[in-house]
């Protein structure tokens, strides 16, 4: 088991009570939402770059638990895929699927974004919501995508994004915070969207595009640090206090990251041609 599938194992089941049905950042238009309302917007967003069509394949690349795979699957009628590392979350969705009866058109499984031993030109979309930064090695990542999207297919990434780099010193200074982040979410990895698109590009995607929707998300970790703290009991239940306190700090952290544009939130689109 690696780093980051012990971590999701970890907290998959507390998250819920703090990220919401989906588990996302949201998208907010008028401020006013509540998280899951603002997390359907992000999907929504996602999907304006998808082409539908009747029985459509997509695959879900980091799927967690599988609240995006189910709204997606309602909102295009699609067939979908979902992979992920953790086995808790796998199972979770797998659950879910059987009680919503879904499981003709829906399907999880465990599996590395890294090398995901699907069949090749499988799918007509591929959407990797909020689980790159946690790839080490995102070139075989959109290699396998690439591989396994049709001629014609579109690929979605949306993501926490780096807007500007911090020298070894403000590294230094930063230490406290960055540590409590690296104990929040895992070992992640932040990119810009120009690494994105540069990426996308020498891997053989077409149509490139990238949106910076950072000032719309940023109101989703004032929502995760408001959950923490009403649900704080439920929390304690299956997280231990340190990452608790840990996870209310990290809110404000990333608030702090975005509002200084150290961090950012974007959506990258590509086509194979």
């Amino acid at each position: 088991m690696n780093d980051i599938e012990a971590h999701y194992d970890y907290v998959s089941e507390a998250w819920q009570y703090v990220m919401g049905e989906n588990l996302h950042y949201g998208y907010f238009k008028s401020g006013k939402e509540d998280i899951n309302t603002a997390s359907r917007q992000l999907m929504d967003e996602m999907l304006l770059y998808l082409k539908p069509k009747p029985g459509m394949h997509i695959l879900d690349v980091g799927c967690g638990t599988g609240g995006p795979a189910f709204y997606v699957h309602k909102q295009l009628h699609a067939k979908i895929t979902g992979i992920a590392l953790s086995a808790v979350e796998i199972a979770s969705a797998q659950l879910t699927c059987l009680e919503k009866n879904l499981q003709k058109d829906i399907q999880f499984m465990v599996a590395d974004a890294m090398d995901n031993h699907l069949p090749n030109e499988t799918f007509d979309a591929i959407l990797i919501m909020e689980s790159s930064l946690l790839m080490p090695d995102k070139e075989k990542v959109f290699t396998e995508c690439f591989r396994v999207l049709k001629p014609g297919g579109t690929l979605v990434l949306c993501d926490q994004i780096k807007v500007k780099g911090l020298t070894p010193a403000e590294m230094y200074r930063q230490g406290k915070k960055l540590e409590a982040l690296l104990s929040a979410f895992g070992k992640t990895k932040t990119e810009t969207l120009d690494f994105y698109a540069d990426l996308l590009g020498a891997t053989g995607f077409t149509n490139i595009e990238t949106r910076d929707i950072s000032g719309q998300a940023l109101p989703t970790l004032k929502h995760w640090k408001e959950n923490c703290l009403r649900n704080q009991n439920k929390l304690l239940q299956q997280i231990s206090l340190e990452k608790f306190n840990d996870f209310v700090f990290a809110c404000d952290i990333l608030q702090e990251f975005i509002e200084n544009k150290i961090l950012g939130y974007g959506i990258v689109k590509a086509e194979k041609n």
